[in-house]
């Protein structure tokens, strides 16, 4: 409702992450001289904690909440005067007051909007540097909404919880604009009580509006598969033992979800895999193809490798594109604009391939290419997703080089994984269980499914890091892609200690430390 007031008022909407840090919101509301903020109770305090930090001290607090004295109440802690907070129904009652006086002007100004005037402003995870703001159009929304209509064809009367946080520009058109168009019955996440409620509520919400279908993204799809293994392991017996049968005839059976396997493969993968279709996959479906699907009608792409030239179909290299749904450029960035927007086509520094059935296979980001010691460059993503592929008791991985002699990463643990593991072996100290860890994170190497990665580019050592990355101290952002550079700034000195002679052995004493505290093992 914000955001369309704005529309129709002609004001520009900058969409934020209940998840941003405080220190992360001064930046935004500066650099759009944003002239206020719609903001619930849930995020009350941490908006006003920021404006200690942002320029404009006239800005405005509409308060979406329905007890607004307890939040000007609230504003007073902070020094924020009464005045500057106005109640979401006081906001809109005074609009109904005003109607008569510019409705003329209203329409004036709808009827002036043009295909290529700004609609909302995103701002980037920065994953890989500071954020930057994407200026979205009229026309970028209109495109993207009509492609994904053409291509997806959901029917009407379909009902999607939205997960993602609509700061994310494929929720916001996909899981806004798109829906609308669709028809579709929009649901949204409980996120009272902040990130770790939010996902407590998930599960608690599907049950209660039972989605025909979610919009999600990688990291949150794998964290959703780990949490659904997870709860069949701990059912055990039959059930385990059915799932992952079914898992195996499943993969059999549908092959890359495209070209379908032999007929001799899929024969003997019915019966297992119907069985358990019928009794377990009912509730838990989710398909995996390992690409990013084919490419929307309105667009054109084209691969392009590193000396300018276009590859060839399986060649990897940056994906460019141009068409209807391309961003008009980088609010304020007049220089990341022009590097980015070159005669009409977006260079966007993913690098990926395309297959000869015109899917699109997405391999990472540019930036974050590792740089080994003799100047090559890899991507980081290739081999964090081998890694994890092959085993769960790794959590969440940061492979890094940077001209070193060799990769080094840095590992969250599944807790809950690692002590199953221990209990199966009979693990019973620290030494043995990193022995352990060591021989699950090169389990890729025997893994006929996991994605196959030069060996000189794996890493030669791992460091363990007690607690998970999050989006608490920002190392996670609000998609769950890990942010690299605040994960070296944060654990710089391990980094360090691998190049070292006693930390370039993955048997080292942080790593005996690490599993000490962890899991109280001599």
């Amino acid at each position: 409702m914000s955001e369309f007031g704005l529309m129709m008022a002609g004001g520009v909407s900058v969409p934020l992450s209940v998840k941003l840090l405080g220190e992360e919101i001064p930046f935004r509301l500066n650099h759009t001289d944003a002239k206020a903020i719609f903001t619930t109770k849930n995020q009350l305090k941490k908006v006003l904690g920021s404006f200690g930090r942002v320029e404009n001290k006239a800005i405005r607090v509409v308060y979406l909440d329905d007890d607004p004295d307890a939040a000007r109440a609230a504003a007073a802690e902070f020094g924020v005067s009464a005045d500057r907070l106005v109640g979401f129904d006081e906001a809109r009652a005074a609009g109904r007051a005003a109607m008569a006086s510019i409705s003329a002007s209203l329409d004036r100004s709808i009827e002036a909007v043009g295909e290529d005037d700004t609609v909302t402003i995103c701002y980037t995870s920065g994953t890989t540097g500071n954020p930057k703001g994407i200026m979205l159009t009229h026309l970028n929304y209109w495109t993207n909404c009509h492609d994904g209509v053409e291509v997806i064809r959901i029917p009407e009367g379909w009902r999607s919880l939205i997960i993602l946080p609509v700061d994310h520009s494929f929720a916001h058109t996909a899981g806004l604009y798109t829906a609308m168009v669709c028809c579709i019955a929009l649901y949204f996440l409980d996120t009272r009580g902040g990130g770790i409620a939010a996902l407590r509520n998930i599960p608690i919400n599907l049950l209660e509006t039972n989605p025909h279908f979610l919009f999600t993204v990688p990291a949150l799809s794998g964290n959703f598969m780990k949490k659904i293994i997870a709860g069949v392991e701990e059912k055990g017996g039959i059930i385990e033992k059915l799932f992952k049968a079914g898992i195996r005839a499943g993969i059999a059976w549908n092959g890359n979800g495209f070209d379908l396997p032999p007929f001799l493969t899929r024969l003997r993968a019915f019966l297992p895999y119907a069985v358990a279709r019928a009794l377990v996959f009912k509730t838990v479906a989710r398909k995996v193809f390992g690409t990013s699907g084919v490419l929307m009608p309105s667009i054109e792409v084209k691969i392009v490798k590193a000396d300018g030239s276009e590859a060839a179909v399986g060649e990897t290299g940056e994906i460019v594109m141009r068409g209807g749904s391309v961003m008009k450029g980088y609010f304020k960035n007049p220089e990341a604009t022009a590097k980015a927007l070159r005669d009409g086509w977006l260079y966007t520094g993913d690098l990926a391939c395309i297959d000869e059935d015109r899917f699109l296979v997405v391999v990472g980001r540019e930036k974050a290419l590792l740089i080994a010691e003799d100047g090559e460059k890899y991507s980081p993503e290739e081999i964090e997703e081998a890694v994890t592929f092959s085993t769960d008791t790794i959590d969440q991985i940061m492979a890094w080089c940077d001209q070193k002699k060799y990769t080094t990463a840095l590992v969250t643990l599944d807790t809950g994984k690692v002590e199953r593991l221990a209990k199966a072996r009979g693990i019973g100290t620290t030494g043995d269980l990193l022995k352990a860890l060591q021989e699950e994170f090169v389990r890729y190497k025997a893994d006929p499914k996991a994605k196959k990665v030069q060996s000189n580019w794996m890493p030669a050592v791992f460091q363990i890091v007690p607690e998970a990355f999050s989006d608490k101290d920002g190392t996670v952002n609000s998609t769950m892609k890990i942010v690299r550079h605040r994960i070296v700034e944060l654990h710089r000195d391990l980094i360090d200690y691998s190049y070292t002679a006693e930390g370039s052995k993955t048997v080292n004493a942080r790593n005996l430390a690490a599993l000490r505290a962890m899991f109280k093992l001599a």
